[in-house]
């Protein structure tokens, strides 16, 4: 798939790129709230379709890029990224056994290129996102202890002799290592069935929560699906907190009622944005816009604080 300039009224300074999937519905939704914007976007599918040059001098290096329709930028051209998805390399032309390991060097140049920028990067590459996938809120654990925002309380039972109901109301949620589904456990009988199935596997048990609310924290604000109750509107500011600790710009966290405390139950680091309207889905994009085109100055630097450093701290105190 080529890359394809994306334009609207007369661009401002500068391309956005957004390097992801024309499906996507962020890119979409950035693509269409840029041109409203009038600044032109530029959407990259595939590696193969940026090739990055870097020259090394006195100074510091020099990247340039080249599009497949001819087009030649360097750094500086590059207002804002937002990093959805990039494709590996085209299979054409590869023996398999050099494939994936051009694509692990082509992905890894491309992730040391986005750190180097100084513009606005929207989700900058954080490795355990981009090569092993999402995770669960547990996952998120430190980041969300650093916010002050609760886990879902959960408890995970393996073995023989075990008493799978301890700390646990009567009615619960079951579920496995093999799927994703829940299973309501709530009599003797049933209890007893999750008795005998932790004895040959580990299962996860948490209590039944009462109302649920989804978040998008898009820059810093929060944009919420549908109207929240109080308990969830109070979570603004941690929530807040967990995108500057978290450093990342745009993301979906589920919340849930245990026992009337808002608790994390789920985080989405790429965001679907499936939950959210069409008004909610303006506002992220309008802020979204916003984001990929504030001004560069100690964008980098924003990162490395909220981010790597909070980690180091983390690493020590633990």
């Amino acid at each position: 798939m080529n890359a394809q300039a994306m334009s609207g009224e007369p661009a401002t300074r500068g391309h956005v790129l957004l390097l992801g999937d024309e499906r996507d519905p962020v890119c979409a939704l950035a693509r269409e709230s840029l041109a409203r914007c009038g600044q032109s976007s530029r959407l990259v599918t595939s590696l193969a379709d940026l090739r990055l040059s870097i020259r090394l001098g006195d100074g510091a290096p020099a990247v340039g890029m080249r599009f497949d329709d001819g087009l030649s930028i360097i750094d500086a051209d590059v207002r804002g990224v937002l990093l959805r998805t990039a494709s590996g390399l085209c299979a054409e032309g590869w023996d398999p056994a050099d494939l994936e390991y051009a694509s692990a060097e082509a992905r890894s140049t491309l992730i040391a290129w986005l750190w180097s920028l100084a513009c606005p990067v929207v989700n900058r590459p954080r490795p355990e996102l981009w090569y092993c996938g999402q995770a669960s809120a547990f996952g998120w654990r430190r980041e969300l202890r650093r916010a002050g925002l609760p886990l879902k309380p959960h408890s995970v039972r393996c073995g023989t002799g075990i008493d799978v109901r301890r700390g646990l109301p009567a009615h619960a949620l079951l579920t496995t290592g093999t799927g994703a589904a829940a299973y309501d456990v709530r009599d003797g009988r049933e209890w007893e069935s999750v008795q005998r199935l932790a004895a040959m596997l580990p299962v996860t048990l948490a209590p039944r929560h009462g109302s649920a609310a989804v978040a998008c924290v898009v820059s810093g604000a929060v944009v919420w699906a549908r109207d929240p109750a109080l308990l969830f509107r109070a979570c603004e500011p941690a929530l807040a907190r967990l995108a500057a600790v978290a450093g990342l710009d745009l993301f979906e966290v589920g919340l849930v009622d245990v026992d009337g405390r808002a608790c994390v139950e789920a985080i989405d680091a790429w965001g679907s944005l499936r939950a959210f309207d069409e008004a909610a889905r303006r506002d992220i994009g309008a802020r979204l816009a916003r984001a990929l085109m504030r001004p560069a100055a100690d964008d980098l630097l924003r990162y490395e604080s909220a981010y790597a450093a909070s980690w180091i701290r983390e690493e020590v105190t633990t």
